[in-house]
């Protein structure tokens, strides 16, 4: 009888937890079908991980997965996909993007990551973390850096810089590079330059302040990354 019994329990137990399996799969599976019930195409999404287990993997970047998304599906509006759990709407009509930039801005300017202004006082007032008034009162003070005569103004700077890219290429004895560190020379050189107004001379000096800033932040690139990934799961 004892035997029986643990074969009875241990058999319940297999079909409740069998039941649960069917459940979770049958709500996740109407879950990633919310597009497709809206009429509107979706790629096929990776339960759990949406449109972007590429992403988690590495083997990929969001920048490029939205690149293919826009040219896969070059006859619609508008793409629906999935970042992990959460829907997303991805839009490709100059239309609709006016409307959700201009028109309808108020229903859609939070961000989707927010940072708390206790753990990083200064990376929680960039105006693409925060939300609401925060948002606004941040927008106000980044304006008057970005209009048109203060992009005339900087553009001469930024041609230098590429000027300087340039002499670094042609100069260099070896004609393979490190894409990442050349990326990081060429953006470090661009903000001393831009928003400082010196020259860091990242190209020339090995030993060049920003340059030694720019390879710390690659260096916490990774480390960022994963921590990212976490908050989108959460």
């Amino acid at each position: 009888h004892g035997t029986h019994s643990a074969y009875y329990t241990m058999g319940t137990v297999l079909l409740i937890l069998l039941g649960i399996l069917i459940l979770v799969y049958l709500w996740l599976k109407r879950h990633y079908n919310y597009w497709a019930r809206q009429g509107i195409p979706q790629p096929p999404p990776v339960f759990g991980f949406g449109c972007f287990l590429d992403v988690i993997l590495m083997r990929n970047i969001p920048g490029l997965i939205y690149d293919k998304m826009y040219k896969d599906y070059s006859g619609h509006d508008a793409v629906g996909l999935y970042q992990f759990f959460t829907p997303e709407l991805f839009l490709r009509s100059p239309e609709l993007i006016k409307r959700v930039m201009a028109s309808d801005f108020s229903s859609f300017h939070d961000n989707v990551v927010t940072v708390s202004e206790r753990l990083d006082p200064h990376f929680a007032k960039d105006p693409f973390m925060a939300k609401g008034e925060e948002w606004k009162r941040y927008r106000a003070k980044l304006v008057p850096t970005v209009t048109s005569t203060r992009m005339k103004e900087i553009y001469p700077l930024m041609k230098d810089v590429t000027n300087r890219l340039d002499a670094y290429l042609e100069g260099s004895e070896s004609k393979i590079f490190d894409a990442k560190e050349l990326a990081t020379l060429f953006t470090m050189d661009n903000v001393s330059s831009t928003v400082f107004g010196i020259n860091s001379n990242c190209f020339s000096d090995p030993e060049a302040t920003f340059r030694k800033l720019g390879n710390l932040q690659m260096k916490e690139q990774l480390k960022f990354r994963w921590q990212t990934i976490v908050v989108l799961f959460l």
